[in-house]
């Protein structure tokens, strides 16, 4: 990295040597590195190199090596993210690690002209601070159930058990509860377990069978998901038949 002075390491690497104990042992990986937006830096085998408009602002100059601030290069990394899966798991490390914070990741968002996924990545985090999860179900009813006619279900219904709350989507009259676990990580133990209580109080309460769906079942593989579904449904009572969405690669389509 010296030969491209003025530079810093950026994304991945950046990320990786802020969260580096001090017993790691070498990592072997491409290096990513910033160097101001206008110049112009040789390339070479094993370095990918970012042009960083606000590369003063941005950069720790005083660290050594040199280094994109953490929630940088965090919001960097998320919206170059292959999928929502990926998204969801770059941000859940981060601040699951304590390392940052959603405000101010949203922040760092707030701060960019211009970004890939920027939406997304603010709805994610919204979430996170808010302690919801409408994000997600915004996600199922966009992908899975308005495009391939599922049967709408009552959404935040009250539980009626002894652990009061709220469903996040109830199909009361086939049996069905599903949970949306938008979370982009469990607060503790003790909240995976209070989930498992609930979801056993409504399979000996109300007869209710509790399916969790997460990223990967309600954005990503949407289409999948909706024949599942649809299965579930038709064997519980459901006298209608999931349709193919506008993908012409869906899932319902090829039966």
């Amino acid at each position: 990295m010296l030969d491209a002075e003025p530079a810093a390491l950026s994304h991945q690497s950046a990320i990786r040597i802020a969260s580096r104990k001090p017993n790691d042992g070498p990592v072997d990986e491409v290096i990513h590195i910033a160097v101001p937006a206008g110049r112009h830096v040789s390339a070479r085998p094993g370095v990918v190199v970012h042009h960083r408009r606000t590369y003063d602002t941005d950069v720790h100059a005083h660290f050594t090596p040199p280094r994109v601030r953490f929630d940088d290069a965090v919001v960097d990394v998320a919206a170059q993210a292959d999928d929502e899966i990926a998204l969801v798991s770059i941000l859940a490390t981060a601040i699951g690690n304590r390392q940052t914070t959603a405000d101010r990741l949203i922040n760092v968002v707030g701060r960019r002209r211009r970004l890939r996924r920027r939406s997304l990545i603010v709805a994610m985090l919204e979430d996170v601070r808010d302690g919801t999860c409408s994000t997600l179900e915004h996600e199922y009813y966009v992908k899975v159930e308005k495009p391939h006619g599922l049967p709408s279900p009552e959404r935040q219904a009250p539980t009626y058990t002894q652990r009061p709350g709220f469903r996040d989507l109830l199909y009361q009259r086939l049996g069905v509860a599903v949970e949306l676990d938008g979370r982009l990580f469990h607060d503790s133990a003790r909240a995976r377990d209070r989930d498992l209580d609930r979801d056993l109080d409504a399979a000996v309460e109300q007869d209710l069978q509790t399916i969790r769906l997460g990223w990967g079942q309600s954005s990503v593989r949407a289409c999948a998901t909706a024949v599942k579904m649809g299965r579930l449904f038709v064997k519980n009572g459901w006298d209608g038949t999931p349709t193919p969405c506008s993908r012409p690669d869906c899932a319902v389509r090829r039966g």
